[in-house]
């Protein structure tokens, strides 16, 4: 026994028995299942309980059909104001990138309907005329309609826009309004844009578009007007993105002009030359007092 040698070892510290004791414990007790086990998938989509979150939602046509041109204009606005309302440098590349995204889509799906609209695009920032629908050919009444629309049937073959101009006073508005009550189906006013205030009974819209000095002359700068002009201290202005919509429903517009003296021809050449460029639109000659002074005779 003495020429054994020393068998000894460290005693066991307090950790190291709570580690173990906790190991144990943990051994012992019974295992529960997991509700959703480790790398599992969540299958919850597949549930038929709620349409909403369920299958049916995968089922959706938004999520597998080409979307319409039109459904990017609303998408591009927001665009528009998250630039203009940007506060830092980032926030403006980043909201320009997702309008330059969206209007990368948007042209692609208009160049398989609506090529045409390419040729007045521009600016490669603004593709307003993609969201416009096409102006579609004249296309044959049916027999049931013939009778009631012989007179816009005639008409037909004469689209261009008609202007109607002449001094205050002499009856303009009742003339436009007794061509629009004839042919509803034919015709459609064109609303102005001024920076006067409205007065009693105008809606904003309907009788004009009221907008600000510097709304104004932000539009005019950017050649957003046909014809512009400014009468007692206010501003007017013929919008080319009005006119031209309502050549796109198949509709002839009705412009309604002040005649100042010499500046009613500058105004009506400074429409037909922007004008020249749409398909099947060109400005006839102005309607004066010949017509109006005694219009319920005339047609």
């Amino acid at each position: 026994m003495e020429n054994c040698p020393t068998i000894a070892r460290d005693g066991v510290t307090p950790g190291e028995y709570i580690a173990v004791k906790a190991a144990a414990h943990k051994v012992a007790l019974n295992k529960r299942l997991r509700p959703n086990p480790l790398g599992s998938l969540d299958l919850k989509f597949l549930s038929e309980t709620n349409a909403q979150a369920g299958l049916e939602r995968l089922k959706d046509p938004s999520r597998y059909e080409v979307p319409s041109v039109k459904s990017f204009k609303s998408k591009m606005e927001l665009d528009d104001m998250d630039i203009e309302m940007a506060m830092t440098e980032e926030e403006k590349n980043a909201a320009m990138e997702s309008k330059a995204s969206k209007s990368w889509r948007a042209l692609r799906i208009a160049s398989t309907t609506n090529i045409l609209a390419f040729d007045k695009i521009e600016r490669a920032d603004k593709i307003d005329e993609v969201f416009l629908d096409p102006v579609k050919v004249e296309e044959a009444v049916s027999s049931s309609q013939e009778g009631n629309n012989d007179d816009e049937v005639g008409q037909l073959k004469d689209r261009r826009t008609i202007i109607i101009a002449g001094p205050s006073g002499v009856g303009k508005s009742t003339l436009i309004k007794m061509l629009l009550t004839k042919h509803p189906k034919l015709l459609e006013r064109k609303v102005s844009h001024t920076t006067r205030a409205p007065r009693e009974g105008e809606v904003d819209g309907q009788h004009y578009n009221f907008i600000t000095k510097e709304k104004h002359s932000m539009m005019r700068d950017a050649d957003e007007f046909l014809e512009y002009n400014n009468y007692n201290g206010n501003d007017y202005g013929t919008s080319r993105k009005l006119v031209e919509g309502i050549i796109a429903r198949g509709k002839i517009p009705v412009m309604e002009m002040e005649h100042h003296q010499r500046n009613i021809q500058r105004k009506i050449r400074m429409a037909r030359r922007k004008m020249s460029k749409w398909p099947r639109a060109s400005v006839q000659k102005p309607i004066v007092h010949p017509r109006v002074i005694n219009h319920n005779q005339v047609f």
